[in-house]
């Protein structure tokens, strides 16, 4: 098991000597995507995607631009082949932005499907 992702940002803080500095981490999944790394479920799934490394980006909270996290964030290398073969991969795929929620679980709980009001 990797752990708690507070665990691993403080590991992250001391072999980079930045033991008071806020930082964002990111990693790139499978298909080359920027993704957050700021809550346990998403360090898990980080950790548990990696094969055979996890590629990791920290960046100051300060000079961090929120955008960079989403679908087709990171350069893929084109493989040529696959670009004559088919010729569809030319299209540009919409751009997603992710948003930066700490842990958006809590929210749910707030709605108790055993008190709402009965509706007619």
């Amino acid at each position: 098991k990797p752990g708690k992702f507070e665990e691993f940002y403080g590991l992250l803080q001391h072999v980079h000597k930045i033991p008071n500095v806020d930082v964002l981490v990111g990693y790139t999944d499978i298909h080359g995507d920027l993704l957050p790394i700021n809550n346990d479920d998403n360090y898990h799934k980080a950790v548990s995607t990696a094969n055979p490394l996890l590629r990791i980006f920290i960046q100051r909270k300060e000079d961090a631009d929120y955008s960079a996290f989403g679908t087709d964030t990171m350069t893929r290398k084109k493989n040529v082949l696959s670009n004559v073969l088919r010729p569809d991969n030319h299209k540009k795929k919409p751009h997603i932005v992710i948003s930066m929620p700490q842990d958006f679980r809590p929210v749910s709980s707030i709605i108790d499907v055993d008190i709402l009001p009965e509706t007619h």
